[in-house]
């Protein structure tokens, strides 16, 4: 089987490209180890931004997010937010319809196809070997794209993945029964975060509503799991269990099942171009250290590979360097700039203090409520976001001093 493009991971970068690459009348072929319809481990809430760019159909969302709820390390409360710029999905959902909307376009998706290794001529990539009904095949393609992931097999076999503790998170969760009823009562439709390294150390606690379910997760780095000899499993239960505010919200609900995944950041691959082959979305680390928001650039990540491969392929140079040049140059230079001021904002809530800082200034100045309410939104570009901070040095010494 030949393709003009093969993606392996059928993830929201996978869809993107394969849409993208489908649109310009190119052959692409999609392969997914798992079914497309799986309930891939994720908090499970995207920004706006993601429904308006993609313009994704309103059936692939569980719920619409009304507001942000924050709960400090001594537990002061704020509630932010009534503009709805956040939804809530069921990654079997969402994940579907992307794969769905590609498929709209001629894409073609390879269910229960386990990508085991590179296919490589004269030092190029050049297909991939795949275990597909239970038979080893061979997949050419002029062009190959891996978004399959963290950690990346892909990646690993092109010797890109570093594998460093410091850029690898972990994160368990529970997806847990409660009632449409219970969840507007407790709850409502918001997005509540809870910090203190009581519950998990530099990380943080997520409660997020569904249809009948909410997502319950910590999640934090491996170096500080290794370090301290954690279970995130055992901290989770301790926190539905003892935490003062979320225990009550969380009383009767019921485990579902639980869920595990690795979550690669910026530095998770020595380069993401190897011999040709292009590895882009969570694979490539394109995920915010600020608030582990993924799907964003995990989607503007495939887009820009998408239009890069009908690039190429279009003026028939499918050279490593013109598929890295071409990335890089359609990758929105807004995401490029979230990526370079991420560990900037990220400062601001790296410790117990900074954390219960940040709650105090967002119930005692609206100018912080508003800004981190945007931040968190997508509305305010990182960039943007830090140097508003740097131009209030006022705000910035008031709630040094006097929120606490």
């Amino acid at each position: 089987m030949t393709y003009d493009v093969v993606v392996v991971g059928a993830g929201p970068a996978g869809s993107t490209i394969a849409k993208i690459v489908a649109e310009r009348g190119f052959k692409v072929l999609v392969l997914e180890k798992y079914t497309l319809d799986r309930e891939k481990p994720c908090g499970g809430a995207i920004s706006n931004r993601v429904v308006e760019h993609f313009r994704i159909p309103e059936k692939a969302f569980a719920r619409k997010c009304t507001g942000i709820f924050f709960c400090s390390p001594k537990n002061r409360t704020a509630v932010i937010g009534k503009r709805g710029k956040i939804r809530f999905v069921m990654r079997s959902v969402f994940d579907k319809v992307l794969c769905q909307m590609a498929m709209d376009k001629g894409a073609e998706f390879f269910e229960k196809s386990l990508v085991n290794e590179p296919l490589i001529k004269n030092g190029k990539v050049i297909g991939v070997k795949a275990k597909i009904e239970g038979k080893t095949k061979t997949i050419k393609g002029k062009l190959v794209i891996a978004a399959d992931g963290t950690p990346s097999t892909m990646a690993k076999k092109l010797e890109l993945y570093s594998g460093r503790p410091n850029t690898i998170g972990f994160c368990f969760q529970y997806q847990m029964e409660l009632s449409n009823e219970l969840i507007e009562q407790r709850i409502g439709s918001n997005m509540e975060i809870y910090f203190g390294s009581q519950w998990i150390p530099f990380g943080y606690t997520w409660i997020f509503p569904k249809n009948n379910v909410v997502t319950v997760g910590c999640g934090t780095w491996i170096d500080v799991i290794q370090q301290r000899k954690i279970s995130l499993k055992e901290q989770l239960d301790h926190f539905i269990k003892k935490h003062p505010v979320a225990s009550t919200k969380l009383e009767g609900a019921k485990v579902l099942h639980s869920q595990a995944h690795l979550i690669g950041f910026p530095g998770v691959l020595k380069d993401n171009v190897a011999k040709g082959c292009l590895i882009v979305g969570d694979a490539s680390g394109t995920v915010s250290i600020v608030n582990s928001e993924g799907i964003w650039y995990s989607m503007k990540s495939g887009e820009a590979a998408g239009i890069s491969a009908a690039e190429t392929l279009e003026k028939g140079d499918v050279s490593a360097n013109t598929i890295r040049t071409n990335y890089y140059k359609n990758l929105d230079q807004k995401v490029k700039d979230d990526f370079r001021f991420a560990a900037k904002i990220r400062n601001f809530i790296n410790s117990d203090s900074k954390q219960q800082r940040t709650v105090v200034s967002i119930i005692k100045d609206q100018w912080w409520a508003n800004l981190i309410e945007s931040i968190i939104d997508g509305t305010c570009p990182l960039k943007k976001g830090f140097k508003q901070v740097r131009s209030r040095p006022d705000k910035m010494l008031k709630a040094y001093a006097l929120y606490r």
